[in-house]
């Protein structure tokens, strides 16, 4: 059986894939996932793009939908991950509005899911698939 991203652990707003989140994959204290009602990190619970105003009246919840997308808090943390993990978040968003969620995480598994485990967009470390909850 091939392994995929957990369905229900999809894209944070800000397009991150909370299935490749250090935050999800990590042993302790694991977030469930920025949209979950589950265990949800501090940082996370507390994110100015989680809890946008603009964000609410979204149809997609994810900040491409919105009238302001980019606002200044997306280009803010697309720069921070485009310098730290060489991801762009707002690429992300453009490919998730473009393919669709469904899409958009099939193209993501095949960047980030290997032989081993999950690789981390945050350490670009491979986590285990034998540490991920069933």
């Amino acid at each position: 059986m091939k392994a995929h991203f957990d369905p229900k652990i999809v894209i944070a707003p800000c397009g991150i894939n909370c299935n490749a989140c250090r935050a999800h994959l990590r042993d302790r204290n694991r977030c469930s996932g920025c949209l979950s009602k589950g265990n949800i990190i501090p940082h996370c619970k507390n994110c100015g793009i989680r809890n946008c105003e603009y964000l609410k009246k979204s149809k997609s919840g994810l900040c491409y939908d919105c009238e302001k997308f980019p606002c200044q808090m997306i280009r803010q943390i697309d720069k921070r991950y485009t310098t730290r993990y060489s991801l762009s978040l707002i690429k992300n968003l453009y490919e998730v509005k473009k393919y669709g969620k469904k899409e958009f995480l099939k193209n993501q598994e095949k960047l980030l899911i290997k032989p081993e485990g999950i690789l981390c967009i945050h350490d670009n470390k491979i986590y285990p698939f034998k540490n991920m909850k069933k």
